[in-house]
């Protein structure tokens, strides 16, 4: 209705507008650049509407939204997009009393919001029927804690999209014990749910989360740069299938703990699993199964300190897939990796092709001594 008003500073004059039968309120303001607050729209009835979608999208210069403090959402079930890219707005207790009950989506609905301090208004928040948190709150990179939103009830969140980046790249998150009790016994995916995440210290509170379900881990915890210790031995990996740059540039990573016992049994992908974990100096892969895995493209490349991989299964079903380098996509999964060394030697291949996988595999596989060692080995 007034989409892309640029000049639009206030919207005053529509305090008498009649919208009582109006059902579709999407981008009603979307790229509304100047609107620096929403006070005229305070006696808006809404009480019809069940598409909040883009509603505000791109409204930059929007500061506050005290004036939806009264809105009726009340049959409200797409708010995606509804405040992306609101860089100004530094809080939302406004919206504390936004009924979400029958909301679906809310994919992308505070996305790029930097200014965002504090989730304090959406503490009670009722998103029980939400199908979708996509991106809610990714590149929010003033926020600096999720304890607001302990209270939310996801048991049912399912479907392909669930928790994908919903906080990728808040670099100012330093904990994740605030949604410790999130009950994700649905939850199918977490691509890259907190990857960029660069201020965490510690992913606690996520580690006792119910994956049974989750087939998807790929860029999870990637670019988490602050992480030095995670433990995560409570996790049930029999659905997964992608663990694809899971912990992938996590610079100051020492020690990832419970990892030996993960059933990896159904896994394709384990490229850039730990690409660039500088400072990793041992992994104990022990009981991993990895087989069935048909791309490990530079998993464990540029890991500079790593000098020890324990790995039983590897070394002993898993010399057929080191011997088609074809897998690794033309890098090898051990570039980078001049500390590494292990008990197992590897044939070289007969192919000089300077363009194919297997010039990878004679030039950057130490044959002598492989990779791997015998959990045996450990002291």
């Amino acid at each position: 209705m007034f989409s892309n008003c640029s000049s639009l500073t206030n919207v005053d004059g529509l305090s008498g507008m009649d919208t009582s039968n109006g059902t579709r309120f999407s981008s009603m303001f979307s790229n509304c650049s100047s609107l620096t607050n929403v006070d005229g729209l305070s006696g808006m009835d809404t009480s019809n509407g069940t598409d909040f979608s883009y509603m505000f999208n791109n409204c930059t210069g929007l500061s506050n939204v005290d004036g939806l403090s009264r809105m009726d959402t009340s049959k409200g079930t797409n708010f995606r997009y509804m405040f992306n890219a609101c860089s100004s707005l530094t809080n939302v207790d406004a919206l504390s009393g936004m009924d979400t009950s029958k909301g679906t989506d809310f994919g992308y609905m505070f996305y790029g919001c930097s200014g965002l301090t504090s989730l304090n208004g959406l503490t009670d928040w009722n998103v029980a029927s939400s199908q979708c948190f996509e991106s809610m709150f990714e590149e929010c990179s003033g926020l600096t804690s999720l304890d607001a939103l302990a209270g939310w009830n996801v048991a049912s969140v399912g479907g392909y999209s669930t928790f994908v980046r919903m906080f990728r790249n808040c670099s100012g998150l330093t904990s994740l014990d605030g949604i410790a009790g999130w009950n994700t016994a649905s939850a199918t995916r977490f691509a890259s749910m907190f990857a960029g995440c660069s201020g965490l210290t510690s992913i606690g509170g996520v580690s006792k989360w119910n994956t049974s379900k989750v087939s998807d881990f790929s860029s999870m915890f990637s670019s988490c740069s602050g992480l030095e210790t995670v433990d995560l031995s409570a996790w049930d990996m029999s659905s997964v299938t992608n663990l694809d740059s899971l912990f992938s540039s996590c610079s100051a990573l020492k020690r990832i703990d419970g990892m030996s016992s993960w059933d990896t049994s159904n896994v394709w992908n384990f490229s850039y699993m730990f690409y660039r974990c500088t400072n990793l100096e041992i992994l104990d892969l022990s009981g991993w199964y990895v087989k069935n895995g048909s791309y490990v493209a530079d998993m464990f490349q540029y890991c500079e300190n790593l000098t020890t991989i324990y790995a039983q299964n590897w070394t002993e079903t898993n010399t057929e897939m080191l011997s088609r380098p074809s897998l690794w996509c033309y890098y090898c999964p051990f570039r980078g990796n001049g500390k590494l060394v292990g008990a197992i030697a590897y044939p070289r291949t007969s192919a000089n092709d300077s363009q194919s996988a297997y010039w990878q595999f004679n030039r950057y596989c130490n044959h002598t001594d492989g990779y791997f060692t015998s959990p045996d080995a450990r002291q």
